[in-house]
């Protein structure tokens, strides 16, 4: 219940408390190398470094919704947030990601992300 508390604050935080939402939540579970990535690793939770590779475990989030802006037509459109979380703690509560996300083809961006 934690968890989902701090994405709805997050999502509350983008598109407000009165926009019509549509929420998607998956468990991404991945592998980068090492030297993909130039910085520090983060000391979070679903971040595990082994040998010449890291493990990734996250929550990624897509949010969509109708943007409507004062004199102009709404569109409609999504943000993905990520929080990377323990793996032992996610169970089976989530399916994997679809393959169109970004930080599916490139993991990379998931701790670029915490930067």
């Amino acid at each position: 219940k934690g968890l989902e508390d701090t994405i709805w604050t997050q999502i509350e935080a983008i598109v407000g408390t009165d926009a019509d939402v549509e929420v998607e939540l998956y468990h991404y579970r991945g592998r980068i190398q090492r030297n993909e990535y130039d910085g520090v690793l983060p000391r979070f939770g679903g971040i595990s470094e082994e040998g010449s590779s890291v493990t990734l475990s996250a929550i990624l989030c897509r949010v969509w919704w109708t943007q409507t802006i004062l004199g102009k037509r709404p569109k409609d459109v999504f943000v993905v947030k990520s929080m990377f979380v323990d793996p032992q703690f996610m169970g089976g509560s989530y399916g994997s990601p679809p393959k169109d996300f970004a930080e599916v083809q490139n993991p990379v961006l998931l701790l670029e992300s915490t930067e």
